[in-house]
């Protein structure tokens, strides 16, 4: 018997279906675990510590402009 070659296009479908079923099954577990990411505003953990009294230090050089 011959065995049919695969299609490039019909193995890229293919893998962004799986793509796109890996994640909708992450999100379900994640909702029901309840392991989700928090509804926290970006930007806000820096402004936390320093409300904590924690000393941050910001991991980029700050620029020669703003000295």
């Amino acid at each position: 018997m011959t065995r049919r070659k695969r299609n490039p296009f019909e193995l890229g479908t293919a893998s962004i279906l799986a793509i796109a079923v890996f994640l909708l099954a992450w999100n379900i577990v994640e909702l029901g675990t309840g392991t989700g990411p928090k509804n926290a505003p970006p930007g806000t953990t820096q402004h936390a510590a320093n409300q904590a009294g924690a000393t941050v230090t910001p991991s980029d050089r700050p620029s020669v402009l703003d000295q």
